[in-house]
């Protein structure tokens, strides 16, 4: 009752945008005395019920990728597109996003967007993770937490949002290869478990996963020890396996009576690289190898002194010949 009365007006929900006006016709209501009133209207009331939702969530880029592989330091972004424009308050909080990286959440945090319909996270690999199958992305994955997501007529967003799947172009690797074994696995030219010049004795590295070497530089290799005196083998091939070969010409001069050996961690980058397919540096520890007799070395040529019993050999008279070699000759001498 009274001169002011009042009605509430609630317009339909999920309405992008609209006016409305609420008006009284003539005739729809008296006074006391029965005179009619005339029409009334608002002025035009404006609305949007509309809130913002997830259209979609993807990985959309990344730094330091190698071969589809993320690693160590790299960083993969993720987008999140909303069905208009949002803002973002940011004064109690700052939102996170669920990724899945192999069996473990992690949280990309905010980057960029604000005032557009798409917004940016990232997240940063770190040691230890590892995905084979590529970054997934959890259900409703989006957590404000404690900042405000709405659109500018003021709606909140909702934060529901499909898992994504694994995708298979951000994988994450960051077990850096090592070495399993390392051997010398054969030579050119050896006799009876020795080598002489001219000789090539190979190494064997072989390393835990597919191993690439830059071939357009420096190259790695291997010190031997060859009768107390370092010598390096060369890098030969083996890129692009499990195995790389290095390899040692027996120089003239060269001389182990014991077999050939190398020290701890005998294999050195020499300004090279060795990496996985991901891009991780390879680990090349390894443990020394003692005196391999299989692979002694000998460069020294033999000689002989030739000497006889007599000076002088008369008629009907014969001489001793002794033959004195600083090597025994074996059979090759009859």
């Amino acid at each position: 009752t009274g001169l002011t009365r009042t009605a509430t007006f609630t317009p339909t929900t999920n309405q992008n945008s609209g006016s409305a006006s609420i008006t009284v016709t003539s005739g729809s209501y008296a006074d006391a005395a029965g005179n009619t009133g005339s029409a009334g209207s608002t002025p035009s009331l404006s609305f949007d019920t509309l809130i913002p939702t997830i259209s979609s969530i993807d990985l959309t880029s990344s730094t330091g990728i190698s071969n589809l592989y993320l690693n160590e330091g790299d960083t993969a972004n993720i987008s999140v597109v909303f069905s208009e424009i949002v803002n973002l308050n940011l004064t109690s909080g700052s939102p996170t996003l669920a990724l899945v990286v192999g069996t473990s959440t992690v949280q990309a945090i905010y980057a960029s967007g604000n005032g557009s319909n798409t917004l940016v996270f990232t997240t940063t690999i770190a040691a230890g993770q590892d995905d084979a199958d590529g970054i997934a992305i959890a259900l409703n994955a989006l957590t404000l937490n404690g900042a405000i997501l709405s659109d500018v007529a003021g709606n909140v967003a909702a934060l529901t949002s499909a898992a994504v799947a694994s995708n298979a172009s951000y994988m994450v690797d960051t077990t850096a290869p090592i070495i399993s074994t390392m051997n010398i696995s054969g030579a050119s030219g050896i006799i009876n478990n020795t080598l002489n010049a001219g000789d090539v004795v190979q190494i064997t590295v072989n390393f835990s996963e597919t191993v690439t070497v830059n071939e357009t530089g420096p190259k790695p290799r291997v010190l031997l020890n060859v009768g107390g005196v370092g010598k390096q083998a060369n890098y030969l091939s083996g890129s692009g396996s499990s195995d790389l070969i290095f390899g040692y010409t027996i120089a003239t001069g060269n001389t182990d009576t014991n077999g050939l050996s190398y020290n701890a961690n005998a294999l050195s980058l020499n300004g090279g690289t060795i990496k996985d397919s991901a891009g991780n540096n390879a680990t090349i520890t390894a443990i020394a190898r003692s005196d391999n007799a299989s692979y002694k070395v000998d460069t020294t040529s033999p000689s002989v002194v030739i000497s006889s019993n007599v000076s002088t050999v008369l008629t009907g008279q014969t001489a001793n010949i002794t033959f004195t070699f600083s090597e025994d000759p074996g059979s090759s001498f009859t």
